[in-house]
């Protein structure tokens, strides 16, 4: 939760006169990164660069120095699952019935007590929350530590 950004082999580093502000949240991070390199906002391209940063920044948090099954654990307990489970299939169907936002989750991670995690206890607040606030459909697909975490949103897939 103490990294310091940009990141030495990261997105960001690609950016050295792009300063972060370590308090936001990823999602301004990327607005203000848009507008400072003067980017369009709706293009495919920049579609594919909030990927990158999310993707990047998601890996770094659960993944770095860890085996799969300490990853999986680490989730887990992150968002509250206790007594936190003994193997990767046990953690997946534990993590089934948990509404949490990644990219609330990877904010939370960062600030900790700063930006609360935020556990939803209905599928409809979930879903309002998530269609403002999503991680990029197609890489967490890919990912199977994120893919875990995706609930359909009528029409649509986020995280």
């Amino acid at each position: 939760m103490d990294r310091q950004y940009p990141t030495p082999n990261g997105f960001l580093a690609k950016f050295p006169t792009f300063k972060r502000d370590p308090a936001d949240g990823l999602e301004h991070v990327f607005e203000l990164l848009t507008l400072h390199e003067g980017w369009s906002k709706k293009s495919k391209k920049q579609r594919q660069r909030k990927a990158e940063l999310f993707e990047e920044e998601f890996k770094a948090q659960f993944t770095e120095g860890k085996t799969k099954l300490e990853s999986w654990q680490a989730l887990c307990k992150e968002v509250g699952i206790d007594p936190v489970p003994s193997s990767i299939t046990q953690c997946r169907k534990a993590l089934h019935g948990v509404l949490v936002n990644i990219v609330n989750l990877m904010d939370h991670r960062q600030h900790g007590a700063q930006i609360p995690l935020i556990k939803f206890a209905s599928l409809r607040e979930f879903r309002k929350y998530t269609r403002v606030h999503t991680f990029p459909k197609r890489e967490a697909k890919q990912e199977g530590f994120i893919k875990d975490l995706l609930r359909y949103l009528g029409g649509r897939n986020h995280g």
